[in-house]
């Protein structure tokens, strides 16, 4: 458990030193990922609807809102991350992902497009489960 508990506590700390030295948001990347800061203008309702090679798929016609929907929560940072986008590392890529390997490998139905809510928006009482 201490050995467990030491490779943890590296792992956080090199991404830390990371974040300090300007080298990106830790651990993300791809189309969302690192790299943002307090000045962007970017918002999450900018992000273009590429999938990369993320495949779509139908929902049931009959029942289009029984189905799982990945939402992940959107915050201001006010600590360590100095940036409001910590919450953007990975985004749209890990979603989509996530998505498509569970209705991939599950029998559960999987909304194709993951939700991005805030903790006031009343919308985030539609979504048990949040990221």
């Amino acid at each position: 458990m201490l050995l467990l508990a030491l490779l943890i506590a590296a792992v956080a700390l090199a991404q830390f030193q990371g974040q300090e030295r300007g080298r990106g948001s830790g651990f993300g990347g791809g189309r969302g990922g690192g790299g943002r800061n307090e000045e962007s203008s970017y918002r999450a309702t900018e992000i273009t609807t590429d999938r990369g090679n993320t495949p779509n798929w139908p929902l049931d016609a009959a029942f289009p809102h029984d189905v799982f929907t990945f939402t992940r929560i959107k915050y201001r940072s006010s600590g360590y991350e100095r940036t409001s986008f910590a919450w953007f590392t990975d985004y749209r890529d890990a979603d989509l992902n996530f998505s498509f390997r569970l209705q991939q490998m599950t029998s559960l139905k999987v909304n194709p497009e993951p939700q991005v809510v805030e903790l006031t928006d009343p919308r985030l009482f539609n979504y048990p489960w949040v990221f």
